[in-house]
């Protein structure tokens, strides 16, 4: 696979500018793991809690869970939703840049 890099908005920075791990887009928790959902809802609460950074496809910065991943230090990146789907395997999220890495440099 190659290297792509899908720009984004960043809702909730992080205590570092580069995070990866692999794409989770279950309901379930799996540490060190980057939750991909088009809508961050209560129902993603453990997931969120467990994982180093979300991708979602839509919300805002003042949306209830950005504001417990804000609480809890855990990056939020907004990306189109079209592009949800070309999240697979290991992603890298860079923070000042606004990116999400898939490919070769994911990882």
């Amino acid at each position: 696979m190659t290297e792509r890099q899908i720009r984004g908005v960043l809702l909730i920075g992080g205590a570092t500018s580069v995070v990866d791990g692999p794409c989770n887009r279950t309901e379930r928790p799996v540490a060190g793991s980057v939750v991909v959902a088009q809508t961050l809802t209560p129902r993603l609460y453990d997931a969120l809690t467990a994982a180093r950074a979300v991708v979602c496809g839509s919300g805002g910065r003042t949306g209830h869970m950005q504001s417990v991943c804000r609480a809890k230090g855990i990056p939020v990146l907004r990306v189109d939703p079209g592009d949800l789907d070309k999240l697979v395997g290991v992603v890298t999220l860079d923070l000042e840049r606004a990116t999400v890495v898939v490919g070769a440099g994911g990882g």
